[in-house]
């Protein structure tokens, strides 16, 4: 049987406990948050690095079609340029997705 003594001890450690554990879940809940910002920079530099390169390929296939002289190798640039940005545009749209849930799970 439990005397008084051992009751206040007892009660002194749950205390003890259960400040820890809150100190500890806020700090979790703080890294969480971190962990969410994070991720979410993250995929937005990965999206702009996408628009970006898109952006070089739209602007790689519009030199080449006004300096197009007809040629068969121009043609074949043309299309493997097309070709890379479809691609990549694929990518933009996984990326998008991404991101997207990403916020719903950030707001979750």
């Amino acid at each position: 049987m439990m005397n008084r003594q051992d009751l206040d001890a007892t009660k002194q450690r749950l205390s003890s406990t259960k400040q820890s554990l809150q100190e500890r879940d806020g700090h979790l809940t703080n890294m969480r948050q971190e962990h969410r910002k994070q991720l979410k920079e993250i995929l937005e530099m990965k999206q702009k690095a996408l628009l970006a390169a898109i952006s070089e390929k739209d602007a790689n296939i519009a030199l080449l079609e006004l300096s197009a002289s007809g040629k068969k190798k121009t043609q074949e640039e043309v299309l493997a340029l097309k070709r890379e940005k479809d691609r990549l545009m694929h990518q933009l749209k996984q990326q998008t997705q991404s991101r997207m849930s990403a916020s719903t799970a950030v707001s979750e």
